[in-house]
């Protein structure tokens, strides 16, 4: 076992059924590796912010703005989604840009998760089938029957539906084309 003296239940998640395919986690979620490195690039922007504030009187704002950055980079690696710690990263590349190791491997943090959830979602997207066109017809009905029941009209299809519309006032009918006279 795993280090508890606790049984999983037989038909328990972790484990899953003969026949049907383990979850696959969402495709912007951040792996704990990805999480480890965003801790440790925090840790390092926390000290370069702190060490531009100690620097001078003028810098203390910079000191401020790279910590505030820094905490918010902390926020969202705890959070775990890829974009959200991709633009935190960026900010704090950029609250930070007077240190440009510190700053570039902030940026490449950012670039790393972008394209770790763009080839996640591209993944994902193969791994759903392909509809024929008949199916994608059918859908494409449902949505336009659930859409027309959300606004309370009737579905497409269930009734004719003149081309022009109701006369009131402001309506301005098309002019007729003019017959050749030969």
């Amino acid at each position: 076992m795993n280090g508890s003296d606790e049984v999983e239940p037989v038909g328990s998640d972790s484990v899953p059924e003969i026949g049907r395919p383990a979850p696959v986690p969402k495709p912007t979620l951040m792996d704990p590796r990805e999480q480890r490195i965003g801790y440790i690039l925090a840790g390092f922007a926390a000290a370069a912010a702190a060490g531009v504030a100690l620097t001078g009187p003028h810098d203390v704002l910079l000191g401020t703005i790279g910590a505030l950055a820094t905490a918010l980079l902390v926020v969202a690696v705890r959070h775990g989604q890829r974009v959200f710690t991709a633009l935190a990263g960026f900010l704090v590349g950029i609250a930070l840009s007077q240190l440009l190791p510190l700053e570039l491997a902030c940026v490449a943090y950012s670039g790393y998760l972008v394209m770790r959830t763009s080839n996640a979602q591209n993944k994902a997207r193969r791994a759903q089938p392909v509809l024929t066109a008949a199916e994608r017809r059918v859908a494409a009905q449902a949505r336009a029957a659930a859409k027309a029941s959300r606004k309370g009209r009737a579905a497409p299809g269930a009734a004719a539906v003149s081309k022009t519309p109701a006369p009131n006032r402001r309506y301005t009918p098309p002019k007729s084309k003019p017959t050749r006279r030969s």
